[in-house]
């Protein structure tokens, strides 16, 4: 799974590959859970905040998530 919010982006993604999901238009989470309901074993999150929980929540049992960037606040 990748998010993007441009089209490019999104093709880029769709181009190697992986479920491209429009974040501004699609709750990332709720699609992924929806495809995959055992979650992910391993997340990137580079945004942090909001993202970084959604992405903590996605995680299946022995997931790991891998933060980088924090471009949002934590808090």
């Amino acid at each position: 799974y990748g998010t993007a919010s441009s089209q490019q982006k999104l093709d880029f993604l769709k181009s190697i590959a992986l479920i491209a999901i429009n974040y501004l238009n699609t709750d990332f989470y709720e699609e992924v859970k929806k495809i995959n309901p055992q979650g992910v074993d391993v997340a990137f999150d580079s945004v942090g905040g909001k993202s970084y929980k959604k992405s903590r929540k996605l995680l299946a049992f022995g997931g790991r998530l891998i933060n980088y960037g924090a471009a949002e606040s934590m808090s």
